[in-house]
């Protein structure tokens, strides 16, 4: 991990992860986990990327893939990769990804195709604002929701 000094922003946290194929998921998966627990924890702005060999494509029947995808969104890490990073005669695999957990940033990410390499290598772009304005974020409240009378007037 390393942390990047932001003076105009905050600071953003960049973590780099490899996982071999053939090495524990679940191992991975929890170094994972602990990591952006912390990171979310103390709050900070962060980029996960990486080589991770978890088809995201195969979200819906591998279970490992559903959890770690739900995990990461439980953080609002959301996939910036979102079309196939390994494409051979035979499959296709969304495998390496980056993850960020900001929707306060216009960002513009994806592959770039080439056949030099067996992955395609990936590319995020955040663009920080000029000025100091921020967008606001408008999200419901439901601190003072009254459920007596909302299920009333159903």
């Amino acid at each position: 991990m390393l942390e990047i000094n932001n003076k105009s922003e905050k600071n953003i946290i960049c973590g780099i992860l490899y996982r071999h194929p053939n090495s524990n998921i679940d191992a991975t998966l929890d170094y994972i986990f602990q990591s952006i627990d912390k990171a979310s924890l103390e709050n900070k702005i962060c980029i996960l990327m990486g080589d991770f060999n978890i088809n995201l494509l195969n979200f819906d029947s591998h279970a490992n893939t559903e959890l770690f995808v739900n995990t990461m969104g439980s953080y609002n890490f959301y996939p910036q990769i979102l079309k196939p990073t390994r494409i051979t005669e035979h499959s296709a695999t969304l495998i390496d990804n980056i993850f960020f957990n900001s929707l306060e940033y216009h960002t513009i990410s994806g592959n770039l195709v080439t056949d030099i390499f067996d992955h395609m290598p990936n590319f995020f772009i955040i663009k920080f604002s000029v000025t100091s304005e921020k967008v606001k974020m408008l999200k419901r409240d439901y601190k003072k929701l009254n459920e007596e009378l909302f299920i009333k007037r159903s």
